[in-house]
């Protein structure tokens, strides 16, 4: 199933993939799916943190809202470097989705819209996924925040 999410995550094939694993019980599919954390629901926790900075400018978001945004992207970034990549086309999607991570972070950080408790772990978590990126395209700069947040 791996090599099928990891081909649909490349095609950028979100529905498709969500579809998929939503399909596993809801309750905890971690019992039942070996490393559903550091597979699965990486997968998920990455699409619904990208639809929430999608949606952002749209809605009005209070600090609550943004400090469990921060969690869920922190502990996303926890579980991308432990994802088992054993192809290329695998490891295109831990960057991917580590790129994605990071520049939410970013934005969350240049911002300052994070809760100021979290900034320290902003910044570790930024400095951790780096190791998974391009070190030529530019996640950190300023330049990046006006093309992204």
């Amino acid at each position: 199933m791996k090599h099928i999410i990891a081909e649909a995550f490349i095609r950028d094939e979100q529905s498709y993939i969500t579809t998929i694993l939503s399909q596993f019980p809801s309750s905890d599919p971690s019992f039942t799916v070996y490393n559903w954390s550091i597979g699965g629901q990486v997968y998920l926790d990455y699409y619904g943190v990208l639809e929430w900075k999608n949606a952002r400018s749209e809605l009005n978001v209070d600090a609550e809202t943004v400090a469990a945004r921060v969690q869920q992207c922190v502990s996303l970034a926890r579980r991308i470097p432990q994802m088992q990549v054993k192809n290329s086309k695998e490891m295109l999607c831990q960057c991917e989705i580590a790129k994605g991570v990071v520049q939410v972070l970013h934005g969350l950080y240049k911002s300052k819209t994070a809760p100021a408790a979290e900034v320290d772990s902003i910044r570790h978590y930024m400095g951790l996924l780096k190791n998974h990126l391009d070190e030529d395209q530019p996640y950190f700069d300023d330049e990046c925040d006006e093309d992204y947040w």
